[in-house]
């Protein structure tokens, strides 16, 4: 994520601040990783309480994981009583294998908020903490995983503890400009920039039906392309649905706006503003995301091709239908068979 443009001399104002405080600042396949035994650490590792301390200094973010932040700038000891950075980093990166597992686009963001909080400069002596929502997002994503595993969402993160954003001063992804500094350079702009053009993409192919049925597509949605963004390693493609011709577990409701999450910032599908599109993909269930990976397919809208998507999915379910059918009756048939045979002996 790109650098605030509201950072001056790697510092936070006390103006700053309070104008994010205030929401003046305006803006903006499923790689399942394998949680490893190290996330039963998590509830250990981190404290038990939130921690509003004494006075300290702005230093330089020192953490890994928190090196794309929109701030710059922390202070110790943090929220979870760590006094330095070195023991913060020790704690944070029992988080790692759930971050990776990208549960939800806010746990970076909450996480380092926590472990690593922002420093303003004559604003106030506490450390200012992530809003409730921010957790809550967090939470709603991954908790769902962490339980696969048997672990709970640590104590120490609960979110009634935090501010909720219009009673209290707090900080949200949100609330922070993402726009790129003048002197930030080529590269580091190209990193967190969508990108629809050299990327490595499969070979289009025109629709048909054995290729359509071999993908097993979960959900197939008829929409108008609005925007697409980066949130953090992510490309996000936002949509306004006009109409649902498939959907799985993940709700998608017509007239409603959604976004189809891509892994990296290359997105292979070219779209225009505005512009009417059947979308075909995958989602992941475990954080109830739309997926636009490599294996989708976004057409241009045309009524035909809809209709047709309709009749083959139609034509499928009557196929299992009957396959169901005729498996009942089997079995229904060789319990007759079976009772006649009983019967006899």
């Amino acid at each position: 994520m790109a650098r605030t443009n509201f950072i001056e001399n790697n510092v936070f104002t006390q103006k700053d601040i309070q104008s994010v405080a205030l929401g003046k600042i305006v803006g903006h396949s499923r790689d399942m990783m394998k949680l490893s035994i190290m996330l039963l650490l998590i509830s250990h590792l981190a404290t038990s309480s939130i921690y509003f301390g004494e006075t300290a200094k702005c230093e330089p973010v020192r953490m890994p994981m928190c090196a794309d932040m929109p701030y710059n700038m922390t202070r110790m000891p943090n929220l979870l009583h760590h006094s330095t950075q070195e023991n913060a980093i020790l704690a944070i990166e029992q988080y790692e294998e759930l971050v990776n597992a990208s549960c939800s686009d806010a746990l970076v963001f909450f996480l380092c908020s926590m472990y690593a909080p922002i420093c303003a400069v004559d604003f106030q002596s506490e450390p200012i903490p992530p809003c409730r929502s921010v957790c809550e997002r967090s939470r709603q994503g991954c908790e769902p995983l962490m339980n696969e595993y048997n672990v709970s969402w640590p104590e120490s993160l609960n979110c009634n503890r935090l501010p909720m954003y219009d009673r209290g001063v707090c900080i949200s992804p949100e609330a922070i400009v993402s726009t790129m500094p003048s002197d930030t350079g080529k590269e580091a702009k190209e990193k967190h920039q969508v990108r629809n053009a050299d990327c490595n993409c499969p070979k289009k192919s025109k629709l048909k039906k054995k290729q359509y049925l071999s993908k097993k597509y979960e959900y197939v949605v008829h929409g108008v392309f609005k925007e697409q963004k980066a949130i953090y390693d992510h490309a996000v493609t936002v949509i306004d649905v006009k109409e649902v011709l498939k959907n799985g577990e993940v709700e998608i409701k017509p007239q409603t706006q959604v976004q189809l999450w891509t892994k990296g910032m290359c997105v292979c599908a070219k779209v225009e503003a505005n512009k009417e599109y059947l979308f075909l993909g995958h989602e992941d269930k475990v954080t109830k995301r739309l997926l636009l990976n490599d294996d989708a397919l976004v057409l241009k809208w045309k009524k035909k091709v809809a209709k047709k998507l309709k009749r083959w999915e139609s034509r499928k379910r009557r196929s299992r239908g009957r396959g169901k059918s005729r498996k009942k009756k089997g079995n229904s048939g060789k319990r007759s068979r079976q009772g006649s045979s009983s019967r006899k002996e």
